[in-house]
């Protein structure tokens, strides 16, 4: 049995190292990681509790929002006794909300107030979790002990629903111990070289100033960000045709339908446009507001709904806070961005890939001997799906992989700028090629019918 629970535990494992306390983590269990392999969707502490134990738990917010009272009513009394130096709108004001007897009533003018004050130079501070360790210690005990009680309370019910699933393999010897690597990864952090990241940032503010001034001067397109001005302009003063549509019914201005048509210069400038903001407000500008040495987070779990966030729907981690993966490798600008990332004096950077890894995994769980024994051989599926398709290596690759995701000829169309009926043939050729995995897709598919998900060779699941 666990020593340790906690729920989101990488956040107080490096907490309490910071405090020189170590915990044994052999033997730790998080909660928000169970519940997710669970299948839960809402992962918060409060919410399971509710769920599970019926508990109706005190939230930091509200805490915050009391000692903000009492810090705006502090802020206020100190600014009235400087009335000759504020308005006498706000001097009125501010006698109303000091003299009400019911001063939480008074404070819901406090907006219109702050605003006023704000304008004249008087600054109302946020409440902070220190401030209500200091202002409500006994309240903080209680909601830390709360917090505790409810995550302790919640870990057997998750223990036996791991072992119903027969996700206790998946939970133990694979997420458990991530947890502390995650951990000391994140805490070491990694480092920017930050005047080569900060020379690259001017140079494509000054590129994507050119970018937006020439399609201004070339089109009337004021913001080559705006799906719609370039869709109104795109579709409307160029006269193109739209190639798909958005679920809202407008024509979709997305990278592959500009790309069809960027023989058009104006069209190719939009596109560089998007390209060079993107990366500089993705990567280059977050990593510049660190102090040259960024932390970000690795995400295990992921949350669902309209802040959906985390680790992707499959159960790959994310990066965030800032984002550190899927920097573009392939385009130039791309690698400019990664060669911003530097090892520090003394140490070399080192990138590991699995060799067509996903297709290892897709000839094990099919049970394919055609793609198993192409590996045992030593040679790779490329080349013979090379022969299979008659395409060069590279489009064999794309065809190979988005065949092996099950994509569909639309999609195959899209990439390699084909007609759909030839992109079919190609699919078609593969599913004659690998019957193994053709018959294995359509049972897991039955199977998901059936019972509502699938699973992966180590349990996880995919509702």
């Amino acid at each position: 049995r666990p020593l340790v629970v906690g729920h989101n535990l990488k956040y107080d494992y490096q907490v309490l190292r910071r405090h020189g306390i170590e915990l044994p983590t052999n033997r730790m269990a998080d909660t928000m990681i169970a519940a997710y392999l669970c299948g839960e969707q809402a992962l918060g502490l409060k919410a399971l509790a509710k769920r599970y134990l019926n508990y109706d738990m005190e939230t930091l917010d509200s805490l915050l929002a009391q000692v903000q009272e009492r810090l705006d009513l502090e802020f206020f009394a100190t600014v009235a006794e400087l009335t000759p130096l504020i308005s006498s709108s706000a001097a009125k004001s501010l006698k109303a909300v000091l003299a009400a007897d019911n001063p939480t009533a008074a404070l819901n003018r406090r907006p219109g107030l702050k605003m006023t004050l704000t304008l004249m130079g008087h600054t109302l501070r946020q409440a902070t979790v220190a401030d209500v360790a200091q202002r409500m210690p006994d309240q903080m005990k209680d909601y830390a002990c709360a917090d505790a009680d409810a995550t302790l309370n919640l870990w057997p019910i998750f223990e036996a629903r791991l072992k119903e699933l027969q996700l206790e393999h998946l939970f133990w010897d694979i997420e458990m111990p991530l947890v502390p690597i995650l951990a000391d990864v994140e805490r070491r952090g990694l480092q920017i070289d930050r005047q080569k990241a900060m020379g690259l940032s001017k140079e494509w503010a000054f590129d994507l100033n050119e970018l937006r001034s020439g399609l201004r001067l070339t089109l009337g397109l004021d913001n080559p960000g705006s799906s719609k001005q370039v869709g109104d302009i795109v579709f409307g003063k160029m006269g193109y045709k739209p190639l798909a549509r958005t679920d809202s019914g407008q024509p979709s201005t997305a990278a592959w339908v500009l790309e069809y048509y960027a023989d058009d210069p104006d069209i190719q400038s939009i596109l560089d446009y998007r390209k060079l903001f993107k990366l500089r407000s993705t990567y280059l500008d977050p990593w510049l507001a660190t102090t040259g040495r960024i932390h970000p987070n690795f995400n295990q779990v992921r949350q669902h709904g309209e802040d959906a966030e985390g680790a992707t729907i499959t159960g790959r981690m994310s990066s965030s806070g800032p984002n550190f993966q899927n920097v573009p490798v392939r385009t130039p600008e791309g690698k400019r961005v990664r060669s911003c990332v530097v090892a520090e004096p003394g140490h070399v950077l080192v990138s590991f890939d699995y060799k067509q890894l996903e297709w290892i995994l897709l000839g094990i769980a099919a049970q394919s001997e055609t793609i198993i024994d192409a590996y045992t051989q030593g040679w790779d599926v490329h080349t013979r799906n090379m022969e299979l398709l008659h395409l060069d290596r590279p489009t064999a690759k794309r065809v190979t992989y988005l065949w092996g995701y099950r994509g569909r000829a639309g999609k195959l169309a899209q990439l390699l700028h084909s007609t759909q009926q030839r992109a079919q043939t190609y699919l078609d050729a593969l599913d004659a090629g690998y019957p193994e995995v053709l018959a294995w897709w359509q049972a897991e598919v039955e199977k998901a019918r059936g019972r509502g998900y699938v699973s992966t060779l180590w349990g996880r699941r995919r509702y």
